[in-house]
Order: structure tokens, then sequence, then C-alpha cells
């Protein structure tokens, strides 16, 4: 759907009422009209006016669409079912997308440069300066002061690649594990435990890439729907009957696969297959019998252990409550729900750095002191998190803070 009729179509139907202020992440921190929701509704409307039509060109118009987390929390509340995510989107594609080249140089990165191992290649060498060295010493405490966040450096092979050379795909396993970019990248170990929970039972596709989301929420769809097209025919090759992602953000893209594309198109419906197909991590940890005192850490008995809910849990998929019950009986414990806007947001988080530790700092508050343990399934909240906490191992120097894990780092490898 064009801008335009998108654009127009909600203008008719948003009333102004005000309902979205109050749960968008950005307006609650920086509390500016043009920052909230319904504002930029309007401002779709008034830019396609032909005496307003400057108004695309200028820094106030892309700051306001640039600084958008699309975590759908406005699209929950909105009575009039106005869709401002698709709105945003659309927004981006139109008038954002050439201004920011370094995101589409990096999305052809990890999207259809991995065919040709580039990808693995270079985090390879980024991998292999050492932590004490002063290059690297110079450039994490650049991020830091920069930023607020210390990202960890890529893994010296990433999962995939330790998978290509390593053991294949068992003959008899019906299910495609959907790694994602993080786990594949950053936390390979979570991938590793994954696989470790259901190896006889994953498919492995050792060149599958990304699922498409940073390119598709950036405003880049024909690169969101190379990449989602390259994956499908990926998956679909190995005649699965499940498709399980470990990563609640590429569990929501892939149920968004299909609206990528023309209805009732093939890759439409290769889409709406593979979406109809995917199960989630702590389904598949239920399915086979992780249930009850399956904990691996070293945490106490008494460790207070919380769940932080995402927005695609939230407000997309909406499986939030079945995510959490899951958990509670997978790891036998009490386990409380965190619900606040973690500030990650893809892009959002380098585009917006500062605005981004903000949005987190709402959620720090709100497990300041009362949780041990954090348990996420979105890669990019666990990122996010463990970027801005300086935490993600027992061992780590910030004792104050949570631990923060993925919800398989908390199970042994072994059924029970």
């Amino acid at each position: 759907m064009s801008l335009s009729e998108i654009g127009h179509g909600a203008e008719d139907r948003c009333t102004r009422c005000g309902a979205c202020l109050a749960v968008c992440p950005v307006y609650n921190v920086l509390g500016h009209e043009r920052f909230s929701p319904r504002a930029r509704v309007q401002l779709v409307r008034v830019c396609q006016q032909p005496d307003h039509a400057f108004l695309s060109a200028s820094r106030g118009f892309r700051d306001a669409f640039t600084a958008c987390l699309q975590c759908g929390a406005c699209d929950s509340v909105c009575n009039a079912g106005v869709d401002t995510s698709a709105i945003i989107r659309s927004v981006r594609e139109e008038f954002l997308v050439q201004k920011e080249g370094w995101k589409g140089h990096l999305l052809d990165f990890l999207g259809t440069a991995e065919k040709s191992k580039l990808s693995e290649t270079v985090f390879a060498m980024l991998a292999r300066i050492p932590v004490e060295s002063g290059l690297w010493q110079r450039f994490s405490s650049f991020g830091a002061r920069k930023t607020g966040r210390i990202v960890p450096l890529p893994a010296p092979e990433s999962f995939l690649a330790q998978k290509d050379r390593g053991k294949k795909n068992i003959a008899n396993a019906k299910t495609v594990f959907f790694t994602g970019c993080i786990q594949n990248y950053l936390y390979p170990e979570i991938a590793e435990k994954v696989d470790a929970l259901f190896s006889a039972e994953l498919i492995i596709p050792v060149d599958q890439g990304c699922c498409g989301l940073p390119a598709w929420a950036s405003g880049y769809r024909v690169r969101a729907q190379e990449t989602v097209r390259r994956n499908l025919n990926i998956i679909l090759a190995n005649n699965p009957e499940a498709v399980m992602t470990a990563c609640s953000s590429c569990a929501f893209m892939i149920k968004q696969w299909p609206e990528l594309f023309e209805p009732g198109s093939e890759e439409s419906k290769k889409a709406r297959h593979v979406a109809g197909i995917l199960k989630t991590f702590d389904q598949m940890a239920l399915e086979h019998g992780c249930v009850g005192s399956s904990v691996a850490l070293p945490l106490p008995a008494d460790a207070r252990v919380a769940y932080h809910i995402s927005c695609h849990e939230r407000f997309f998929l909406k499986d939030h409550k079945r995510r959490l019950e899951a958990l509670k009986k997978i790891t036998g414990r009490k386990i409380s729900p965190v619900e606040s806007c973690c500030g990650g947001g893809g892009f959002f988080s380098v585009s917006c750095s500062g605005l981004s530790r903000d949005v987190f700092a709402r959620l720090r508050v709100e497990f300041a002191g009362k949780y041990d343990v954090i348990l996420a399934s979105c890669s990019g909240c666990l990122l996010q998190m463990r970027s801005l906490l300086h935490k993600s191992s027992l061992t780590s120097e910030e004792t104050q803070a949570p631990l923060i894990l993925h919800a398989s780092e908390m199970l042994s490898a072994r059924k029970l």
C-alpha cells in the first residue's frame, strides 16, 4: 500500500484523542508533541499537500520519523484502528532510506553478502582483536562514552559457521532451526544451547540469513523481500514439518513474511506456509519434556527471576502470557513479568542512542534491586539489556545488576 493511501486513510480515522501518548516510550521521554504517534499521522497528511511538500525534506520531519521504536504500543490502544507503525515504515521507505545509506550497507552485509561468506570473514577478523589490546580498548571506551553501551565483539566463529564445518543435519529431523543474526554472530552459545537441547530434531540450514526485520522496519522493503525470498527457498528445500526460532523478534517477523508479497502470489503462499508451521523455543521445550527442575546454572533456590516481555510479544504476537506460563513450567520457578520497553528497537539503539538509553532507564527502575535474573526471548532485548547493564555472566563485575539470560540458558541438556 502506498504512503498516500495509508496516510489519508489514517487521517480519516484518527480522532487525536491522545490515547497513544500514554503508551509511547519515546513521547514519555521527550514529552514533545512532534514525537507522539498522533502527530506523526498528522505530519503525513500535511506533507502530502502541495504547499507543504517541503516539510518532508526538513530535519524536524526526519527526526520525528527516525525516533520511533516500532514497538506497536500505539497501535494496540488506538480505538480508531490506525496502524501508525505501518505509516512510519512507509514514510521511512519514501523519504528516509536514501539519507541513511549505512543501514543499507549493513543490511546487505547481513543478508545477501552472506552467500560469499564475507560476513563470516569480517566478523572473524574483528573477533581476533585481543580484548586487552589498545585498539579494542579505544573502540570499546569510545562506544561506551558515546552511547553508554558496551556491545560485544562478534564471536570468533559464528554458530552457522560451526555447523557448516561440523556435524551434518540429522537424517530424520523435521524441524528447521532459524537462528537469527544476534544468536548467530554475537551469542552463538545460545544457539548452541538450543541445538544441544533438541539436536536430534533440528535441521540447521547453514546458508540461512537475517529474518528481514531490520530492513522492513527501516523502510528497506525491497531488501527485506530479497532476504525473505532467499530464506523461504532455503527453509522449504528441507521440507520441514515445523520451523522453530528461539528469538521472539524473528518469530514476529516470520509471521509478517506473507505481508511482504502480493496476496495470492507464490511467494506469499510459501511465506504463509512457513508462518503457519512456526513454533517458539518454549513450545518445543514443553513438547520435549523439559519441565520441572531443569535449571542448568548454579543459581540459588531463592533466586528472584523475572521475564522481560518484549514489545513484539506483547503487542503483535500477543503470546506473552502463554510464554510466561511455559517458562514457569520449564524452569520450575516462580517468574514475575516485566513489561516496560527496553529501548532497543533494532537500528533505533544506534540512530537514537541517547534516547534509547533514556527509554531503557525506565525499565531499569522497574527491576532495580528486585530481581537476580532477567529472562528474555527477544535477542534484541537481550543485547540491549546486556549492553547497558554490562552484565551477561555470573562472573561479571557489576554485581548489583541482574543476570540477563535467554530462557534456554536456564535449562540442562537433558529431558526430564
